[in-house]
């Protein structure tokens, strides 16, 4: 499975390019941004993404009351969140922010097809059972929890999840 995804990471290498070229003219800041999230068997490891925010972001977001409250109560705020640069708002709206992360998937901390990344907040949310259940297996850049519950609840995301790892196959990596 490595073989293709370096094959992949290569061929996608000047679309990396353009991409950071275009983070750095927009914002000062790192190209990347990194997320400290749990993976296979509890262990922890830096997920890579390319930054779609500004590095002051939530100052911007605080100067505007209004978009701050809406953010706070799940509102559909995203399309006029003022810490998203416009190069971020292309990334997210396209699905490619995420590409770093074949890179995880290189160091195989990842794959391509399983559960949403979790985080150290996600640990008192979820309870313990169910993390150990989800991080059986390494988290995906994509899954059901991307296809399916696109606009559903996160209890009922994290339960897709679990459907997931109980009755995984081929088939529905597919």
């Amino acid at each position: 499975l490595s073989w293709p995804i370096t094959v992949i990471s290569l061929i996608l290498l000047p679309l990396f390019l353009i991409i950071a070229l275009l983070i750095k003219i927009e914002s000062p800041g790192p190209i990347l941004h990194k997320q400290r999230v749990i993976g296979s068997r509890g262990r922890f490891f830096e997920a890579f993404n390319f930054r779609t925010t500004y590095t002051d972001g939530n100052v911007r977001l605080m100067r505007n009351r209004e978009q701050w409250v809406a953010l706070l109560n799940g509102q559909n705020a995203q399309a006029s969140d003022p810490r998203v640069t416009r190069v971020g708002y292309f990334l997210r709206r396209w699905g490619i922010e995420d590409l770093p992360r074949l890179f995880n998937i290189l160091n195989r901390q990842m794959s391509l097809v399983g559960p949403h990344l979790l985080n150290q907040n996600d640990i008192a949310r979820l309870g313990v059972r169910r993390v150990e259940m989800i991080t059986s297996v390494k988290p995906g850049m994509t899954g059901l929890w991307q296809i399916r519950a696109f606009n559903t609840t996160e209890s009922e995301r994290r339960d897709l999840e679990i459907d997931y790892v109980s009755n995984w196959s081929l088939q529905t990596d597919l």
